[in-house]
């Protein structure tokens, strides 16, 4: 079948949406649960991992390397969840975690501003002013977070397959389209996606245990899959590091081949030679 990704403004119907479809189509639903997996798989304590990855960067904050481990390990949880197929999150970023793969259906739910207030008004019982407040102070964190770590911007039309707005439209009704798109044969799971989203997984758990490393999660790695070799570039500061990575990435389960472009910045560069293998 397919694999479904919402993003919503904050209030706008997009978790029950969610759960609708996952009613509907039999679908596993996700969203703070990838936390979870991520936590337990990776030893981190589960409060840290939810503030970390919920609190908004200050202006003259950077993306610290602890907290883009974080983002690795909650990308793996995505990737190795969206590999049983048949699933529906609403989670952190998923459109940009999943982008590029072929059968994922990237959701944008929107609702009238009046509608999300009268929501967060009702369920907390508060005035409109900090209603409103509230619901502004959300969806600015979201929109911060998108364009800090990804640079992107977060209600861009074009990251998305299909938006609806659930002003006029019923869940029932946003089902039904829904449904409908999933249907449709370049959204279905074909050999070829199923082998991209085990390439992506297998890289991402490569870069997950590079990150997890004491000696080398702080450098800067890239990581690619092929069919079960794994290609890692970049540079690294001493030949122990190097020889760290040439040990650790043959321990992932999938690898069969291991592929190193690492340039070591404590060796001197051969005249003329920009790149040492």
């Amino acid at each position: 079948m397919a694999i479904i990704t919402i993003s919503r403004a904050a209030k706008s119907g997009g978790i029950a949406l969610a759960e609708a479809l996952s009613a509907r189509l039999g679908y596993t639903c996700l969203s703070r649960e990838i936390l979870l997996e991520s936590a337990r798989r990776y030893n981190i304590d589960e409060e840290i991992l939810q503030r970390e990855m919920s609190r908004p960067p200050s202006f003259w904050q950077r993306l610290t390397r602890e907290r883009n481990r974080y983002l690795v390990f909650i990308r793996c949880s995505l990737l190795r969840a969206a590999q049983q197929d048949n699933l529906i999150y609403h989670g952190h970023a998923g459109q940009l975690f999943l982008e590029g793969l072929p059968h994922v259906l990237k959701l944008r739910i929107e609702a009238p501003l009046e509608q999300r207030v009268a929501v967060v008004c009702a369920e907390q019982n508060i005035e409109r002013d900090a209603a409103l407040a509230h619901i502004r102070r959300i969806d600015e964190e979201r929109r911060r977070w998108v364009s800090f770590l990804y640079d992107r911007e977060w209600t861009d039309p074009a990251l998305y397959d299909l938006t609806i707005n659930l002003a006029r439209i019923t869940i029932d009704s946003a089902c039904e389209l829904v449904c409908k798109a999933i249907e449709r044969p370049e959204l279905l799971t074909t050999a070829a996606a199923t082998k991209a989203l085990a390439d992506r997984s297998l890289a991402c758990e490569v870069k997950a245990a590079l990150v997890a490393d004491d000696q080398l999660w702080d450098q800067e790695l890239e990581v690619s899959a092929t069919d079960g070799t794994v290609a890692v570039s970049g540079t690294v500061q001493s030949t122990k590091q190097q020889q760290a990575v040439a040990k650790l990435v043959p321990l992932v389960k999938g690898v069969s081949q291991c592929q190193l472009h690492l340039r070591v910045t404590s060796d001197p560069l051969p005249s003329g030679a920009p790149w040492k293998d």
